[in-house]
């Protein structure tokens, strides 16, 4: 019923069986290898974004955004932000949420060329009006299904 094989050895085969450290070092060494891959790609693609959108995005024909946030600094604050989180088991995840928040803060710009942004500002609060509030309370349905 077994096909040929000899299922009482195997437990013998396990015991016996030699792992060469450098095969184990070599695993370890690509697993790293793909989180770090993984890693530098999401910094790569979320810092051109970043920038194409913000170059892209203008309030008025006035105000223009500009975002400096690099893909390797962005990474390397990936890194050390998974780290730290790992070794202190989750306790720092609130720390490298702050890091990262302060960073992509810090590279954050925004540039108007002859306006003050506190007058625009307050100007378009006035030209608010109560429709976008009111539909946004239409539009808000709670479905509830018992289960």
């Amino acid at each position: 019923m077994s096909g040929g094989f000899n299922l009482g050895n195997i437990s013998n085969d396990i015991e016996v069986a030699n792992v060469n450290p450098l095969f184990v070092v070599g695993i370890v060494i690509m697993y790293f290898g793909f989180i770090a891959t993984f890693l530098f790609a999401t910094a790569y693609s979320f810092s051109r974004q970043r920038q194409y959108l913000f170059e892209n995005t203008t309030l008025d024909n006035a105000i223009t955004f500009k975002s400096t946030v690099g893909a390797k600094r962005y990474f390397s604050i990936l890194v050390t932000n998974m780290l730290l989180v790992l070794f202190t088991a989750g306790l720092a995840l609130p720390w490298a949420k702050v890091r990262v928040a302060r960073y992509i803060a810090d590279n954050s710009w925004i540039e108007a060329s002859d306006i003050d942004i506190n007058h625009y500002l307050t100007q378009k609060e006035k030209e608010q009006s109560a429709i976008g509030e009111e539909i946004g309370d239409v539009l808000d349905i709670d479905i509830g299904i018992a289960i």
